[in-house]
C-alpha cells in the first residue's frame, strides 16, 4: 500500500513515474501545492495536454490562487513556446555511407541471416541521447508475433502519419532480419515519430522516457490499424501488449466507482525488494483529497487489479524520486531481485500470492546458484590466480619468515599451493555451472506443464545518475542472451545479466525493466516472411552497401593508380613512322603538349585497375558506373573531365579508324609491289591535310618503295623473267607520271634507275626476238575507301599495323636511307654507287 508523496503520484499503469516526477518539480517551480497538481492530475485523467488548464480552473474554484500564478502561467508559455522551437529542429542525423571507408564498411557488414549459424543481431545507432528509443526497438524487434503482424499489414498509398511510422518499422525490422548490416540507423523511425506527436520526442541532448515513448509507439500502431479496419489484426495487436485492468476507488470500505481500463506496462517501485512485492505494494493507492461531491473531499483508496494479461509482460522500475532536503531529482540504487520466470496466476488472482511449489523451489535453487557463483569470481579472478603462482615461480628459492615461530614455506612449495586453490575455485565453478544447466532444464519442464508461465526475454538497464545516464539492455532471442548497447551487440550469460542487473559491476548501473514473454511466444519461427515489398526493399538496401564496398574498393587503388601515372612510360616502336603513328594507338600520347594530359594517363591506368578488380567485386557487371563514380570521387581528376579531352578525341579516333583500315605487308615482293603502291597512295593521301608528321614518313616511305620497286626490276631481269620486270617497269613509270607525292628530286632518281633498266629490258627482247616497245597496262587494284568505314565511337587497336610499319620500314630500310640521302643533298645518287649498295640482296631478298 501507498500514501502519495513527491515521489508516489497518482499512476495508472498506461503513465510511467519518471514523467510524473518530471511534472510536479516543474509545477511546484511555479508556486503550485502538491495536493492541487495531484488533484489536477486525476481530474485531467493523465492528460498532459489537458492538466495545465485544469489546475488553473481547480485552484481558481478554490479561491486560492498563488501571488506567482500569473507570473507561472507567462513561465509556462514560454516553455511552451521554446519547447515547440526545439521540437521543430529536431536533429535528423543521418550517417552518410558513402563517406564511409572500406575498413567501416566491412566492419558494419553482416553476411549471415537470422536463424544462421554465424548470426548476431543487428545493433543501432545512438543518434544522441537515442539509446532509450534504442532498446525499446531492439526488444519490440525480439517480439515475433510482432514482427510477424508488422509485415502483414498492407497499408495504402497515401499514408497517414501514423501509417508512416508502421512503414519505416517495417523497413527497420525487415532490415534487422534479413540485412546485412551489423548495425542500423533508426533516424527515419524516429522522425516519424516525431511527425506523429511532435511534443513527446525533444532535441537531441535531452533524455527521454522509454516507456512513454513506446506508449506512443504502440498509439500509433493501434489507430494506423484502426483505420485500415482489420479487425484481426487489431485484436491480435491488442493480444501481444494489452491487458484488461480495473481500478476500485474505495470509500469507507466501499467500492463506489469502478473503471475498467486497459494496461500495456505496469510501473513499480524499486525500493522494494523483488518483483512480487513491488507489484503487490503499486496495486492500492490512497489519494488524502478525493472529491466525493462537490466541494466535498475526503480520503480515498485506488485498487488496481489485473484482469487479464497480454502475451508480453513488461514492469517498468521507478528508480528516480525528488529529495526535498537536496531539491532535487536522486535515483535510488537498491538491489531488485527478479526471477528468471514467473508464473502470472500471481499477479491476476484478487488472493493468491503463491506460485507453484515446484517452480518456487526451482527458482530459490536458481538463486542459490547465482549468488555462490558470484563468490567463486569469474575470469578475472582465475588470471589474478595465474598471474600470482607465476609471481612465486619466478622468485628465488628462500622462505617466507612469517613469524618467530616458522612453518616455513619456500616460494615453489606457494605456488603449488595456490594452483591446488585455483583447480578447486574451478571445479566449484564447474560443478555450479552444471548445477545451473540442470536447475534451467528442470524450469523447462515445469514451463510446458503450466500454460501461465512467462519467461524473462529482457531485462532493460540504466547506467548512472536521476540526472543523465545511458540505457543498454540484455535479450533472450530464445537460444542466447544477447546484450545490446547501441551499435554494439555481444553475446553474454545469463549470470553476466543478472550481476549487472542487481548493480555489481557498478552501483549505479541497475536493472529499471523487466519483460516476460509467454512460453509461446518464444518457441516460435524466428525467421518471418517478409513479404514482397519488403524482400525488394531489403534486396536493394542489401546491394547498396555491397555497392559501397566496391566503390571504396575501387578508392583504394587511388595511391596506386598515382604511382603507377608518375612512372608511366610507352615502349616506342623502332621506326619513324611508327612512333608518329603511336599517338593514334595511345591517346595519352596524342595529348604530348597538353598541359591537361597526365589526367588521361591517370583515366588509361584506371581501365587497367579495374580489369584487375573485376574477380574480386560484388557487382562486377556495374564497372562502368563505378569509373564514374570513381572519376568523381577520387580527386584524381577535375569536375570538366568529361569534356576536357572531347575536340582531341574526336580528332584522334577519327584518324584512329583511318589508320586501322591500312593493310600493311611486312616486306614489299614483286607479287604485291603493285597493291602496296597503290595503298599507300591513297592512305597518304587520307592522311595529308589530318596528320603532318605521318603524311611526311608515309611519303618517304611511298618513295622508298618505288626505289625499291628498280631494285625488283633489275632482280627480275637477272632471273631472265622479263614479263614481269617489263610489267612492273611499265608500273613504276606510269606511276611516276600520275602521283603527286614524289619530289622532283626523287623523280629524277627514279627516271635514271629506269633508264638502265629499260636499256636491259631492250637488249634482251631483242636477243629473244620480243618486241621491244613497253606496253603501259594499268594494273587492276583494290584500294579500300577506309574513310567510308570509319567508326567514331572508339579507338581501335592499331597495335599490329604499327608493328606492320615497323617490319616494312626494316626490310625498305636501304631505299629509305636512300631517300633521306637524296632529299638531304639534293642530289641523285650515282648508278654505280646505287648497284654497289644494292648488290647484296641480289642472294637474299625474295621476289616472292
Amino acid at each position: 500500500m501507498q500514501n502519495y508523496s513527491q515521489a508516489n503520484l497518482l499512476k495508472s499503469f498506461r503513465i510511467t513515474q519518471h514523467q510524473l516526477n518530471q511534472i510536479l518539480k516543474q509545477y511546484q517551480t511555479y508556486g503550485f501545492t502538491q495536493s492541487q497538481i495531484l488533484q489536477a492530475w486525476q481530474k485531467c485523467n493523465q492528460d498532459q495536454y489537458l492538466f495545465h488548464d485544469v489546475l488553473i480552473q481547480l485552484v481558481n474554484a478554490k479561491n486560492s490562487i498563488s501571488n506567482n500564478l500569473l507570473q507561472s502561467q507567462l513561465n509556462m508559455k514560454t516553455l511552451s513556446d521554446q519547447n515547440q522551437l526545439r521540437n521543430s529542429i529536431f536533429i535528423q542525423t543521418r550517417e552518410d555511407l558513402q563517406n564511409f571507408d572500406l575498413q567501416t564498411l566491412q566492419d558494419q557488414y553482416r553476411p549471415n541471416q537470422i536463424n544462421s549459424p554465424n548470426w548476431k543481431p543487428t545493433g543501432l545507432i545512438n543518434l544522441g541521447n537515442t539509446c532509450y528509443i534504442n532498446i525499446m526497438l531492439q526488444y519490440m524487434f525480439n517480439i515475433t508475433s510482432l514482427r510477424k503482424l508488422i509485415f502483414k499489414v498492407q497499408l495504402p498509398n497515401q499514408k497517414t502519419n501514423g501509417q508512416k511510422v508502421i512503414q519505416k518499422l517495417k523497413e527497420l525490422f525487415a532490415l534487422m532480419q534479413q540485412g546485412n548490416r551489423n548495425y542500423l540507423n533508426p533516424c527515419e523511425l524516429i522522425t516519424s515519430l516525431q511527425e506523429y506527436k511532435p511534443n513527446i520526442l525533444t532535441i537531441q541532448g535531452e533524455q527521454n522516457d522509454y516507456s512513454e515513448l513506446q506508449l506512443m509507439l504502440l498509439d500509433a500502431i493501434e489507430n494506423s490499424l484502426l483505420d485500415i479496419n482489420n479487425e484481426q489484426i487489431i485484436q491480435e495487436f491488442k493480444s501481444i501488449f494489452y491487458g484488461q485492468s480495473e481500478e476500485n476507488i474505495i470509500v469507507n470500505n466501499k467500492v463506489i466507482k469502478t473503471t475498467p481500463t486497459q494496461y500495456s506496462s505496469i510501473t513499480i517501485e524499486s525500493n522494494q525488494e523483488n518483483l512480487l512485492k513491488a507489484f503487490s505494494s503499486s496495486r492500492i493507492l490512497i489519494l488524502d483529497d478525493y472529491e466525493i461531491t462537490e466541494k466535498v473531499y475526503t480520503k480515498a483508496f485506488i485498487h488496481q487489479n489485473i484482469k487479464s494479461a497480454p502475451k508480453i509482460l513488461q514492469f517498468y522500475l521507478n528508480r528516480v524520486f525528488y529529495d526535498s532536503n537536496l531539491n532535487q531529482l536522486v535515483k535510488n540504487n537498491s538491489v531488485f531481485n527478479f526471477p528468471s520466470t514467473i508464473d502470472v496466476s500471481q499477479f491476476i488472482q484478487e488472493e493468491s500470492i503463491i506460485q507453484s511449489k515446484e517452480m518456487q523451489e526451482l527458482l530459490k535453487k536458481e538463486q542459490e546458484i547465482l549468488y555462490k557463483l558470484e563468490q567463486c569470481g569469474d575470469q578475472q579472478l582465475e588470471q589474478q590466480f595465474q598471474n600470482f603462482i607465476k609471481l612465486f615461480q619466478k622468485q628465488p628459492n628462500e622462505q617466507f619468515i612469517i613469524d618467530a615461530n616458522p612453518n616455513l614455506q619456500n616460494h615453489m612449495e606457494m605456488a603449488k599451493q595456490l594452483s591446488l586453490y585455483q583447480e578447486a575455485f574451478k571445479d566449484k565453478r564447474q560443478q555450479l555451472q552444471m548445477e545451473y544447466i540442470k536447475i534451467e532444464q528442470l524450469k523447462k519442464r515445469v514451463i510446458e506443464a503450466k500454460k501461465s508461465i512467462y519467461q524473462l526475454t529482457a531485462v532493460l538497464i540504466h547506467s548512472g545518475t536521476a540526472q543523465s545516464g545511458h540505457y543498454y539492455c540484455f535479450i533472450f532471442d530464445g537460444i542466447n542472451w544477447w546484450k545490446f548497447n547501441d551499435r554494439v551487440v555481444t553475446q553474454v550469460e545469463f549470470p553476466t545479466v543478472f550481476a549487472e542487473a542487481q548493480g555489481k559491476t557498478n552501483q549505479n548501473t541497475n536493472v529499471s525493466g523487466l519483460i516476460y514473454e509467454h512460453q509461446d511466444q518464444i518457441k516460435q519461427n524466428r525467421n518471418i516472411s517478409l513479404g514482397n515489398e519488403m524482400d525488394k526493399f531489403v534486396e536493394q538496401k542489401n546491394q547498396e552497401i555491397l555497392i559501397l564496398m566496391d566503390q571504396q574498393i575501387l578508392l583504394q587503388r587511388k595511391s596506386r593508380i598515382l604511382q603507377r601515372a608518375a612512372g608511366h612510360r610507352i615502349i616506342y616502336p623502332k621506326s619513324d613512322i611508327s612512333k608518329a603513328l603511336i599517338k593514334y594507338q595511345y591517346f595519352e600520347e596524342f595529348l604530348n603538349g597538353n598541359p591537361n594530359r597526365y589526367y588521361f594517363i591517370r583515366h588509361t591506368i584506371l581501365d587497367e585497375e579495374l580489369q584487375q578488380l573485376n574477380q574480386i567485386l560484388n557487382y562486377p557487371q556495374k564497372i562502368d558506373e563505378y569509373k564514374q563514380y570513381f572519376i568523381q570521387n577520387s580527386g584524381l581528376f577535375p569536375p570538366s573531365f568529361d569534356q576536357m579531352f572531347q575536340q582531341d578525341y574526336k580528332k584522334c579516333n577519327f584518324i584512329n579508324n583511318i589508320i586501322a583500315n591500312f593493310q600493311i605487308p611486312s616486306s614489299v615482293t614483286s607479287i604485291n609491289f603493285q597493291q602496296v603502291v597503290a595503298q599507300f597512295q591513297k592512305y597518304c593521301l587520307q592522311i595529308k591535310n589530318l596528320d603532318n608528321s605521318v603524311y611526311e614518313y608515309m611519303t618517304v616511305i611511298f618513295q622508298a618503295i618505288l626505289l625499291q620497286g628498280c631494285f625488283i626490276c633489275e632482280l627480275l631481269i637477272q632471273k631472265n623473267n622479263l614479263i614481269e620486270a617489263k610489267q612492273l617497269t611499265q608500273f613504276i613509270l606510269e606511276t611516276l607520271k600520275t602521283s603527286q607525292l614524289i619530289q622532283a628530286i626523287i623523280t629524277q632518281q627514279l627516271r635514271e634507275n629506269m633508264k638502265s633498266i629499260i636499256e636491259q629490258l631492250e637488249e634482251l627482247s631483242k636477243k629473244q626476238n620480243q618486241q621491244s616497245k613497253l606496253q603501259i597496262v594499268q594494273p587492276s587494284i583494290f584500294v579500300p575507301d577506309s574513310i567510308s568505314i570509319v567508326n567514331q565511337n572508339k579507338l581501335k587497336d592499331i597495335s599490329e599495323i604499327i608493328n606492320k610499319f615497323d617490319e616494312l620500314v626494316q626490310h625498305t630500310q636501304l631505299w629509305i636511307g636512300f631517300v633521306n640521302k637524296i632529299l638531304k643533298s639534293s642530289e641523285i645518287i650515282p648508278q654505280q654507287v646505287r648497284l654497289e649498295k644494292e648488290m647484296p640482296l641480289y642472294f637474299e631478298y625474295k621476289l616472292y
